[in-house]
């Protein structure tokens, strides 16, 4: 069965071109011209995975992702003109896996829906819990505990996670850390660095937010980042 994917996007010449690209890939894609009626599209069918834009009527691309992930990890791709700083991180803080800006080629997104797919696959199919300290990765279930309390991750950031529990407490450099989490996606290794730091930010908060103000990842600086032995301090 083809992967179901839902473009949320008010213009309409965008969202038909998307389609009809991504359907000749192979994908079910369906579309929506808002927050609210993507809404109402998830409540009839839950898609693998949401390409989302930031500005739109009624209820814009970051008010959509409160409203989703009170109920559901669906994978999501920002698809943003918004070129600042803040308003990237902002999206990765609402539990965004990844954006492309405007304009991007199809051949990218093409190559973004396929890593973020990817590592959702891929959690789902690795059946086996790993453990640091106080921290445990349920790659079947999908979840995270810290201190027995569950820790609710988007899909970029389990794998982050995933990663530098699988280490060891070896550093891992960027470049590493962007290839576990996106695969051989083309470009992601140039110019996407910050990337990484973004996630790590939002990593590091909600971990400490369920374990006292616990810090678990720690900056090696000039070289990357790694997991504090012992789970934190």
């Amino acid at each position: 069965m083809a992967q179901h994917l839902l473009v949320v996007d008010d213009n309409d010449q965008i969202t038909n071109l998307l389609r009809q690209y991504l359907q000749a890939q192979g994908y079910a894609v369906d579309v929506a011209g808002d927050g609210v009626e993507a809404l109402e599209r998830i409540a009839d069918r839950l898609p693998d995975l949401i390409l989302l834009d930031v500005m739109m009527p009624r209820m814009d691309g970051f008010e959509f992702m409160q409203e989703l992930r009170r109920q559901h990890a669906v994978p999501v791709i920002f698809l943003t003109a918004r070129l600042d700083e803040v308003d990237l991180l902002t999206g990765f803080g609402y539990g965004a896996d990844d954006y492309l800006t405007k304009p991007f080629s199809m051949s990218e997104l093409a190559a973004r829906v396929r890593a973020v797919l990817r590592r959702t696959q891929d959690a789902r199919s690795r059946d086996e819990v790993v453990r640091s300290g106080d921290i445990e990765v349920d790659r079947a279930r999908f979840e995270v505990r810290v201190k027995s309390r569950l820790v609710n991750l988007t899909r970029t950031e389990f794998s982050l996670l995933e990663a530098l529990v699988d280490a060891g407490g070896r550093v891992l450099s960027r470049p590493q850390l962007l290839e576990h989490m996106f695969g051989d996606a083309p470009g992601m290794a140039d110019g996407f660095e910050r990337t990484v730091d973004a996630h790590v930010k939002n990593l590091r908060a909600k971990l400490a937010r369920e374990a006292d103000g616990q810090v678990f990842v720690e900056t090696v600086y000039g070289v990357g980042y790694r997991l504090r032995e012992g789970g934190g301090s």
